[in-house]
């Protein structure tokens, strides 16, 4: 077999944001990786990967079918993806990070450093949409894997493959970006700080990773807007927003901590400030991207946001006159639909992103 870096492969296609830097692809968030059409009996990729407390996963999936589904050990290794194959025959593969980007631990990182094969590579033909998603542990994938009693919080419950936003780019033929961390709100992280937000990360490639080695990699510069306008930007916020207001009082002794009343409903200036959050949020989410439409869905697990989110979105409309941005109910997870740590599984998110596909078909 010969041995391809990966900058000598001109007809790769690159999913996610990533530094753009010549050598070995950093791979930062869920569903980041790389596609190539490929000929030949045999295909390997060449790997490095490090972590501290959550070690990467990736998923690859040939010709339309997960294939694979691995952890990965320190350091450089070979992955075999197949052997033995009719040699003639052109094979679409895709080889994706599985997990998120692990905010917790500094020295979690994945490379992908060389394809090895017999064959020769294809040109990968360009997705007819960009579709970019932004969210918290349900679009991070957290629950997918793992059987509905599992509770532990370890790497191997997360993955991208049966995940909406995978689901929803195959069904729309887009190119997928996602941008997501688990707990994470617009306002509010799930026990209640202001400070885990997606908002303060989204102009950098992946602020949300933290250390040296990751800032080496490109995570914090800034991200290039132009080289990549979504067509489409669904926002899924909202649920740990809703948790902060019940676990603040238990995890959460910082300023501005979420409120309940006597009554058991949101203290309205706390809920105020997530409806003026989020429209803050759309409106810079517009000024980044001016031709994209912006859809905010909220209801995989729970409701009591949901008002607070249309009256944020339709706060937004009335403001700046842009009629291109909605706010659209997902439906609820059911009994039957739950993966593991009390998270969506396959079949909820197989429900989301069939609603999806239908509504951004719509517009």
């Amino acid at each position: 077999m010969t041995r391809y870096a990966i900058s000598e492969i001109s007809s790769l296609a690159v999913r996610g944001r990533h530094a753009g830097r010549p050598g070995p692809l950093a791979l930062f968030w869920t569903g980041a990786g790389i596609e190539i059409n490929v000929t030949g009996s045999e295909l390997s990729v060449e790997l490095t990967a490090d972590h501290g407390s959550y070690e990467p996963w990736i998923e690859i999936v040939v010709d339309g079918c997960l294939v694979q589904r691995r952890m990965l050990e320190r350091g450089r290794q070979t992955v075999g993806v197949f052997r033995g194959m009719e040699k003639s025959s052109v094979r679409n593969v895709k080889i994706l990070k599985a997990t998120q980007a692990p905010s917790s631990d500094p020295d979690s990182c994945l490379l992908i450093d060389a394809v090895l094969t017999d064959g020769e590579f294809m040109p990968v033909a360009p997705r007819a949409k960009k579709l970019e998603v932004i969210g918290d542990s349900i679009t991070s994938g957290e629950g997918l894997c793992g059987s509905t009693g599992e509770n532990s919080w370890a790497a191997g419950v997360f993955g991208a493959v049966g995940g909406y936003p995978y689901l929803l780019g195959e069904a729309l033929d887009a190119d997928v970006s996602v941008i997501s961390q688990s707990g994470y709100g617009v306002c509010y992280s799930w026990c209640g700080d202001p400070a885990d937000t997606i908002p303060p990360y989204y102009d950098e490639v992946c602020g949300v990773l933290k250390g040296e080695k990751n800032e080496k990699l490109g995570a914090h510069e800034p991200w290039d807007f132009a080289s990549w306008q979504p067509d489409w930007i669904v926002i899924n916020l909202g649920t740990n927003d809703s948790g902060a207001f019940d676990n603040a009082p238990l995890f959460f002794s910082g300023r501005n901590r979420t409120r309940l009343e006597p009554d058991g409903s949101m203290n309205e200036e706390d809920r105020q400030r997530i409806v003026h959050g989020t429209r803050d949020f759309l409106k810079h989410l517009r000024e980044k991207n001016p031709g994209s439409y912006l859809l905010w869905c909220y209801g995989m697990i729970g409701g009591r946001m949901e008002e607070t989110l249309r009256e944020a979105v339709n706060m937004y409309r009335k403001e700046t006159g842009d009629e291109r941005a909605d706010f659209f109910v997902l439906a609820e997870t059911a009994a039957d639909e739950f993966g593991s740590r009390g998270h969506p599984g396959v079949p909820a998110h197989r429900k989301a992103a069939e609603l999806l596909a239908k509504k951004l078909r719509s517009l």
